[in-house]
């Protein structure tokens, strides 16, 4: 099991708590099957994973778990067995590697101590005790004076397995062997150094170190990485045995030395502690209830017991069938056909549709103005170049889902090189070298950046890069085309753009949009990768349901998925800064590259929000900002959670961190003296209107203490030489609303008892948009939460809306329904007046929802209609309603040798958002999971 198995319950016969053993891994060596046991308290959790496992140490390439062991003695033998998962960082990128080591040792015992612990004497302390005994004549004395000499520690075997360092698994067998065979005790240096020249050989024989798709790491420094794992190890060996936390060195009450365990191999980056622990501090207003109130998720019950239902869980009728793409598994190829028939002879295969059978037009982008046909085809056609891989060239339709995936990812597909061998582009670097553009943005520009430049006193220049980042949510792409009656379709699909994706299929089978209602009640997480990546799968299911008459399941599975959809686009930003020896900014000049992949999409407009943003949070006087959109043969990528702004702004704090280490400033300084100001002008024209940023800067630098944890991080640096603690602060200027913006919401009340249903434009996918929605209905109608039912959302109940993008749409959609409700509460106006007056004259008290009630069934009896549609469409001047201000203060704690990264603390200030009328809507749990986004976005990319 992947857990273990416990070989004992954590309490005993009578009750009380005991020490557990706990299977976490084995391994076989020379026909004898070892296992490593870890011993713990019943209150103190285990972090498990996949990396040991009983099959000789299989590791998983992409996600490795780190195992913290500790050694069980069986006579004289001590068996480890050490894990890790190591993603680790240099200045401008990022290694993949994961590393197992099992070992079996042994220690001579030392005065019949058998609970004795390995030494944890460094190399070098070892070494100096050694030339001191050699001095003084008297043992006793020595003995006395200092901590004796580390007993020898033998290494009977030892299995070390690399994943991720070349082009496949490396099994280090020389190494291993250097650990046995040599004479040397474990807690030598020379032993080290002859497993680390083994390592040398291991590599070589094997090919070599690759980049294993990781890109911009040189192999020096993933070697160093590597080298650092059997380091680690060594040092694990020679510390403590238990998981205290590692200190000073103590003496124990016989007067023996306690030696504290070394911190460099005590792997604390995966050691499972006490939970995390949240604070959130937020004002409420009882007038505005249930609006400005922390309100559980109207659905929450139905998400946590697993009764809310997405789009993969709906059922298809009878005769449904089930589709899956066929996509290109080559780039820069010529496509030439698929093997349909072979296909075809496989039982439960209906038909493979092909681009053949598209009706009318052969695209996924009809809502782009001027789009040719080809800038993204939802199937490629025979002879045409395959511009990246996972374009889509066909579906595979049948009657089990399981089926037609084997099937789509079997078939035979064949290509035919291009005459250019050069063709291809996989890198933005390659497509900046190649000049391969898609187009160039009107630049950002405020006073003279070429005379700043040249009247600044220091100056600096150089590039900062940003990867690109995978959406992974929860519920994959997919797809339900019904066929109804008359031809028309209803499409149940797990997108953020309804409306557009009737569009879509509307420009696809040739039909108009009245006959195709795109309908749907929630999706599992999207983050930017459903607003246009789901119309492959949307426009498939319609094609194949008008061809096969039947009802299709289209769904792509989550390892198709990542081939198909990019993600967030990868940056270079080129930079010329002049400053101030006090570290204020002068001039700035940015060039952003962004990689498109082989469509621009939605990177265009991305690139356009990342100019945008290109000054974060600093008024500089003279600053420039270019954009360069790139096309490279790399799936399409697109938006991803406040896309172009977090890279850019990543970039800006890179080069302000640059310029404060060459004025020897610290970045908080720095960061200080160039933050906007009451009054100024930001670089899209929008007058900052008040102090907010200096607020919820001072607020967070006061909430996280950063004086006394700078005082703590140096002590603590000054004491460790291979693990060392950092403090970041940030804060964040973002531009929220536009005039593109257009919302809709419809109320219906029902006269019998009063309850409400709602509906709305948005679409709700884990942000809460449909509780936040209620709380506005709740908050004017003076119906109790309980009685509002959101219900689904329709292209055709709710057209010619936007997507739910840009973090506005919650909002947009609050006021559609505040406008809605207000008409309901004008023609209810006279009937509430009249039900008032008849409780003061009866002498009864009557609640807000009884006069609701009371007022409605008065107005039905009246004949007045009971519904009303809001419409929210806010005209801006300048290119934000207003600016949401934001600021962060993280601890950090860095693993030199391996690269992990513990986050130790994390304190944010926010502010929650304009007034919309009379109320806001506060999300505290938004910004908590934004901040896990981020983290996530660091660790697992090349930033």
């Amino acid at each position: 099991p992947r857990y273990g198995g416990l070989l004992s319950s954590p309490l005993s016969s009578d009750g009380k708590k005991k020490k557990e053993l706990v299977c976490i891994s084995s391994h076989v060596h020379k026909n004898t099957k070892t296992t490593s046991y870890q011993k713990r308290d019943d209150n103190t959790s285990i972090n498990h994973g996949d990396g040991g496992s009983s099959n000789g140490g299989a590791v998983d390439n992409s996600l490795f778990i780190s195992h913290q062991t500790r050694r069980v003695k069986k006579k004289d033998m001590k068996i480890i067995s050490k894990a890790y998962r190591v993603s680790s960082r240099s200045a401008n990128s990022r290694a993949y590697i994961g590393c197992y080591i099992a070992a079996c040792i042994s220690q001579a015992n030392n005065d019949n101590d058998e609970n004795e612990g390995i030494s944890p004497l460094t190399f070098a302390q070892q070494k100096d005790m050694a030339c001191e005994r050699g001095k003084i004549d008297n043992q006793q004395k020595c003995m006395a004076s200092s901590p004796s000499l580390p007993l020898p520690i033998t290494c009977h075997g030892a299995t070390i397995i690399f994943s991720g360092l070349t082009k496949s698994m490396l099994r280090a067998s020389q190494c291993a062997s250097a650990m046995i065979n040599s004479s040397d005790s474990f807690n030598s240096e020379n032993k080290l150094r002859m497993c680390l020249d083994a390592l040398d050989k291991d590599i070589e024989e094997a090919g070599g170190i690759t980049p294993g798709g990781v890109k911009r790491t040189s192999a020096a420094y993933r070697l160093s990485v590597a080298r650092g794992m059997i380091y680690k190890f060594f040092l694990h060996v020679n510390g403590r045995s238990d998981d205290k936390d590692y200190g000073e060195d103590k003496m124990d009450e016989t007067g023996k030395i306690v030696r504290k365990m070394l911190s460099s191999g005590y792997d604390c980056t995966f050691t499972r502690k006490s939970p995390i622990q949240s604070i959130r501090s937020f004002a409420c207003n009882d007038s505005t209830y249930p609006v400005s109130f922390p309100i559980p998720k109207t659905d929450s019950r139905l998400l946590s017991s697993g009764e809310a239902k997405y789009t993969l869980d709906y059922d298809l009728p009878t005769n449904g069938l089930h589709g899956a793409l066929i996509i290109a598994t080559s780039a820069a190829v010529i496509f030439r056909s698929i093997d349909v028939e072979a296909a075809l002879r496989i039982s439960g295969i209906v038909d493979v549709i092909t681009a053949e059978d598209i009706p009318a037009r052969n695209s996924i982008l009809p809502y782009k103005p001027d789009c040719d046909e080809k800038d993204e085809m939802l199937f490629l056609k025979p002879g045409d170049l395959v511009p990246c891989i996972g374009a889509c060239l066909g579906l595979v339709v049948g009657r089990s889902r399981k089926n037609v995936q084997d099937v789509a990812r079997s078939i035979r597909v064949k290509y035919e090189a291009c005459e250019d061998s050069t063709r291809g582009i996989f890198s933005l670097e390659d497509a900046i070298r190649a000049k391969s553009v898609f187009t160039s943005l009107e630049p950002k520009i405020r006073g003279d950046v070429e005379t700043g430049l040249l009247k600044s006193p220091m100056r600096l220049n150089g590039k900062v890069f940003t990867g690109g980042q995978k959406h992974f949510y929860l519920e994959n792409q997919n797809t339900i085309a019904y066929l109804e009656e008359g031809g028309r379709l209803t499409i149940r699909s797990a997108t953020q753009s309804i409306t557009t994706t009737q569009s879509v299929i509307s420009s696809v089978l040739g039909i108009p949009s009245h006959k195709i209602d795109v309908i749907m009640k929630r999706t599992g997480g999207a983050f930017g990768g459903k607003i246009t990546r789901s119309f492959h799968c949307a426009a498939a299911a319609a094609v194949a349901a008008c061809k096969t008459k039947c009802s299709i399941h289209v769904s792509i599975p989550q390892d198709i998925d990542l081939i198909m959809t990019g993600g967030r686009e990868p940056l270079i930003v080129e930079y010329d800064v002049g400053f101030e020896e006090t570290g204020r900014l002068r001039a700035l000049s940015l060039v952003l590259h962004m990689d498109s992949g082989c469509t621009i999409d939605e990177s265009e407009s991305d690139l356009g929000v990342a100019l945008m943003h290109s000054d974060h949070s600093y008024f500089i006087s003279d600053f420039r900002a270019e954009g360069v959109l790139y096309k490279t043969n790399l799936p399409s990528n697109t938006s991803c959670r406040a896309p172009g702004s977090v890279q850019v702004c990543h970039a800006v704090d890179t080069i302000l961190f640059r310029v404060a280490r060459a004025c020897r400033l610290t970045m908080q300084k720095c960061q200080e003296i160039n933050f906007y100001r009451k009054g100024q002008i930001t670089l899209t024209g929008d007058i900052l209107q008040d102090g907010t940023l200096q607020r919820v800067w001072d607020s967070t630098i006061a909430s996280a203490g950063i004086a006394k944890k700078r005082e703590q991080v140096m002590i603590f640096n000054s004491k460790h030489r291979w693990r060392k603690r950092g403090i970041g602060i940030t804060a964040s200027k973002y531009g929220l609303g536009g005039n593109w913006f257009k919302e809709i919401a419809r109320v219906s009340v029902f006269a019998f008892d009063g309850s409400v249903e709602i509906n709305h434009s948005g679409v709700e996918m884990g942000q809460g948009i449909d509780t936040k929605v209620a709380q506005v209905a709740s908050m004017a109608l003076c119906v109790p939460l309980s009685h509002i039912l959101t219900g689904e959302k329709s292209s055709n109940s709710q057209p010619n809306c936007m997507a739910t993008l840009a973090s506005a749409t919650s909002e947009i959609c609050c006021a559609a329904m505040l406008d809605a409700c207000n008409i309901i509460n004008e023609r209810l106006a006279p009937y509430k007046a009249d039900v008032i007056k008849k409780s003061k004259d009866n002498e009864t008290q009557l609640s807000d929802y009884d006069v609701f009630i009371k007022a409605v069934r008065a107005a039905d009896q009246d004949r007045v209609c009971l519904s009303s549609e809001g419409w929210a469409a806010p005209k801006v001047e300048g290119s934000s309603q207003y600016f949401a201000f934001c600021s962060a203060a993280a601890e950090v704690e860095l693993d030199i040798l391996t690269g992990c990264v513990e986050i130790r603390s994390v304190d944010i200030a926010y502010d929650c958002g304009h007034q919309v009328g009379e109320f806001f809507v506060q999300d505290f749990s938004a910004v908590q999971f934004y901040l896990t986004c981020i983290y996530l976005n660091c660790f697992y990319n090349n930033w």
